[in-house]
C-alpha cells in the first residue's frame, strides 16, 4: 500500500480540522469543523469513483457550524406514494433486516413503495468559543 494524492474536480471543501466523516457506498460526507475564519456548517459529498466534490445544499435552515462533533449516515425505511411523490412518511416500526428489502404494495387509490433513504445524524460537537452542544441532528443526504 502507498499513499497518493488525488486530483477531484468539483467545489472541493477548504482544507479544515475537526470536522466529521462518514463513508456509505460510492460516497464519503464531510461535515463542519473548523478554519483560521471559524466553525463551519457545510457539508460535501464526495463520490469516490468519479473524484468529484460537491457541496450540499439544504431546503432548511443550517444547524449552527461545529467541531469536535461525530457523524453517521444510516439507511433508514421510507414509505412513499407514487401518486404523490411529494409524500414520504418515516416507517418507524421497519423490523430489523428489512432495510435492504424494497417493498411495493397495490391499493385501491396509489401504489406506495418501502425504500431505504440514507439519514445523516450529527451529535454534539462545540462551537469555537467553546460551548458545547447538546444536539442531535439530522437530514436526508440522499
Amino acid at each position: 500500500m502507498r499513499w497518493q494524492q488525488l486530483s477531484p474536480t468539483g467545489a472541493m471543501p477548504a482544507g479544515c480540522a475537526a470536522h466529521s466523516a462518514a463513508a456509505v457506498g460510492k460516497h464519503v460526507y464531510v461535515f463542519g469543523g473548523m478554519t483560521a475564519t471559524g466553525a463551519l456548517d457545510t457539508m460535501y459529498r464526495y463520490h469516490t469513483e468519479k473524484q468529484h466534490w460537491t457541496l450540499l445544499k439544504f431546503d432548511t435552515r443550517l444547524p449552527p457550524g461545529r467541531l469536535d462533533h461525530c457523524m453517521c449516515i444510516i439507511p433508514w425505511p421510507v414509505t412513499s406514494a407514487e401518486k404523490d411523490s411529494e409524500s414520504v412518511t418515516w416507517n418507524c416500526e421497519a423490523e430489523e433486516g428489512d432495510s435492504n428489502d424494497k417493498v411495493t404494495q397495490r391499493g385501491d387509490l396509489h401504489e406506495e413503495c418501502q425504500a431505504d433513504t440514507l439519514l445523516c445524524f450529527v451529535f454534539g460537537g462545540m462551537n469555537t468559543e467553546g460551548d458545547i452542544y447538546d444536539d442531535c441532528i439530522v437530514t436526508v443526504v440522499d
